[in-house]
């Protein structure tokens, strides 16, 4: 039998609903126990509404604790926009090559836990660009950094031309 319980803010998620992700999450894991910890909406950015939620694995392919961001497909989209199609294979794309950005975990189709498509990603620790010290080189790149210089034909990436080049400042 799975045992699937709820911590704080699972009611406040308008979509997706908590309880259709955390039975989807623990088929797609093979958990047999999970626990929504905490949920709650990020806040910023300018289409998509991202959502932050920790879950308890008992077992399956995560153990024990996880936090997950959760990115919605807008409902309005820009030309220039990337469908989170796109965004999943960039990310998958960067993953690969050892840049340090978000893994991603599932795309969840549209109609399976929201009305919208899902991007299921690992949740990152790090600063705020506000309060962020540029005094010192990093190698990790913000999913901002990769969106501000993408173009609608081709995703070109400053940060990965300056890795191939050899340099490593922003």
């Amino acid at each position: 039998m799975n045992v699937i319980t709820f911590g704080p803010g699972a009611y406040d998620l308008p979509s997706p609903d908590p309880l259709r992700l955390t039975q989807w999450l623990g088929k797609k894991t093979e958990s047999k126990f999970i626990k929504l910890i905490d949920i709650k909406k990020l806040d910023g950015g300018a289409l998509h509404e991202n959502w932050i939620c920790r879950y308890l694995f008992g077992d399956g392919l995560f153990k024990g604790e996880q936090e997950f961001v959760l990115r919605m497909a807008p409902l309005n989209k820009l030309p220039q926009s990337l469908t989170l199609n796109q965004e999943y294979e960039l990310l998958q794309f960067l993953n690969e090559r050892d840049i340090s950005v978000p893994r991603v975990f599932f795309l969840v189709p549209p109609s399976t836990i929201s009305d919208n498509e899902v991007l299921l990603m690992q949740a990152l620790k790090g600063t705020t660009r506000a309060n962020m010290d540029y005094s010192s080189a990093i190698d990790a790149v913000s999913y901002t950094q990769l969106r501000a210089h993408e173009t609608r034909g081709n995703l070109v990436c400053r940060r990965l031309r300056e890795k191939k080049r050899g340099g490593g400042g922003g």
